[in-house]
């Protein structure tokens, strides 16, 4: 019988066999629809501070970003070290005006985030796509993207900010 993926992994960083390894941790994503009642019960008794220590801390050491981001709260401050901390991650060489587009979600329109998501990077990994303030957006300009949240570009990161 083969030994299990997390006792290889013990014996090559050194731990005892009685330690459990701990997978790597992804990057914190706030997705209602997808996450599992146990994580909506964790989220609903934590206080905003754990929540944003607990992100912070998920973004620095993930070594890939993830796709779609939906980055939302009461704090602009935090919302914007948030913000930040995922464009440093998805760029970590900075950005350049080729791949980074932000709109306000005010003046944007589904067709412009569409174009913008699904153009490949120029000259890098990864593209970054910021939609600023969702809250003020008419969330039927957001049908252009519904085939995009379903099947998502591996080389482009959205982020999707909302002041709550």
């Amino acid at each position: 019988m083969p030994l299990p993926a997390g006792a290889e992994l013990g014996r090559q960083s050194g731990l005892r066999s009685r330690q459990r390894p701990r997978a790597p941790p992804a990057p914190f994503m706030i997705r209602p629809a997808t996450s599992s009642r146990r994580e909506q019960e964790i989220m609903a008794k934590s206080s905003p501070s754990d929540i944003a220590t607990q992100f912070f801390t998920k973004v620095n050491r993930a070594k890939e970003p993830e796709m779609i981001y939906y980055l939302h709260g009461e704090e602009s401050y935090l919302l914007d070290h948030a913000v930040q901390a995922v464009i440093d991650l998805a760029a970590p060489d900075g950005l350049n005006d080729f791949n980074y587009d932000a709109f306000h979600a005010k003046d944007a329109s589904g067709d412009a985030l569409r174009a913008a998501v699904e153009t490949l990077p120029f000259m890098c990994k990864r593209r970054i796509v910021l939609l600023r303030d969702l809250q003020v957006m008419d969330l039927k300009r957001l049908d252009a993207l519904e085939d995009y949240f379903t099947n998502p570009s591996p080389t482009t990161c959205l982020i999707i900010h909302a002041m709550t």
